[in-house]
């Protein structure tokens, strides 16, 4: 139908016109002069307005949930599309609502027919920097995927979603401290609970201090994300638990039971000799952990990979 004949844009006529016929009503004029006021606002106004308002609703929509909308709106903004800028635009609002959803792979084949060549830097960086985080959701070359986020951090180094992006490519490369302090650092650049998405960060936070050992906190950030919005892609997600493919396919570390600590402690205390044996059993299991797995290029097409 195109962004003018849809029904976001039948409702903004219909404001328009309702507010020219209340001036017109209000008016002391001739009966010619008052219809012209009464539809004056719509016959001008409507082309004007209409854009303004569905970039609005678009946003309102995907914030509160409501993708199907969304996508709808966004697909009929890129159908009305006149010349390549703002169909590249509207590209990219659609793959922000796909991305909303969980739908990476769709994102990234939307995301791949935008030229950045002569776009403003600012668009350049944005449109690499969520290329680069849906190849790391996907698991798809992850070389290419940090040289485009590292592109944009350069372009916008106090971007804090850039930052998450490179956050969860190190949980994909199964570096957890790295990831840890990069999602500690975007939150302090930017603390709004939704963004990139709702639940996010905390998700990804869980999954890095799973890596680590630190399994009852990162259980209790699931449970936190868990109980967000039930139509939040990352709510649905915490509910099934951790997802180690994310994690660079290694097995989450356990942590070590009380009585095990202190034993490590006496052992510590210990002729050197004794000191050895433990040393060798941590190795050894770390061996079995980065050896234990998946192969990391599969994803689930609604999930993170």
């Amino acid at each position: 139908m195109g962004r003018f004949f849809n029904r976001e844009a039948g409702v903004v006529a219909l404001v328009l016109l309702l507010a020219g016929v209340a001036a017109a009503i209000a008016m002391d004029a001739s009966l010619w002069i008052r219809l012209a006021v009464g539809v004056g606002p719509l016959v001008v106004l409507h082309w004007f307005v209409t854009p303004l308002a569905q970039e609005k609703l678009l946003e309102f929509y995907t914030e509160s949930f409501r993708y199907e909308s969304a996508l709808r709106l966004a697909m009929d903004i890129r159908e009305s599309s006149m010349d390549r800028q703002s169909r590249q635009s509207a590209d990219l609002n659609v793959a922000f609502v796909q991305m909303a959803c969980g739908h990476y792979d769709m994102a990234l084949k939307r995301l791949r027919t935008i030229i950045t060549t002569k776009e403003q830097p600012i668009t350049k960086s944005i449109v690499e920097g969520i290329t680069g985080y849906c190849m790391a959701y996907l698991g798809k070359d992850l070389d290419e995927a940090e040289k485009l986020i590292s592109s944009s951090l350069e372009a916008q180094p106090k971007e804090g979603m850039f930052v998450t992006f490179l956050a969860l490519l190190r949980l994909r490369q199964g570096r957890f401290e790295e990831a840890k302090l990069l999602l500690e650092k975007s939150m302090e650049l930017d603390s709004d609970p939704e963004l990139p998405h709702a639940g996010e960060r905390p998700y990804l936070m869980a999954h890095a201090l799973s890596g680590m050992g630190e399994q009852a906190r990162a259980q209790e950030l699931l449970n936190q994300v868990a109980e967000g919005n039930p139509k939040s892609h990352f709510t649905i997600l915490a509910k099934q638990g951790l997802d180690r493919r994310l994690m660079g396919n290694a097995a989450p570390k356990a942590e070590e039971p009380k009585a095990e600590q202190a034993e490590q402690k006496e052992l510590a205390a210990a002729p050197s000799e004794a000191n050895a044996l433990p040393a060798a059993a941590t190795d050894a299991e770390k061996a079995d952990a980065k050896a234990d797995g998946e192969k990391s290029g599969e994803a689930p097409s609604n999930s993170p990979s």
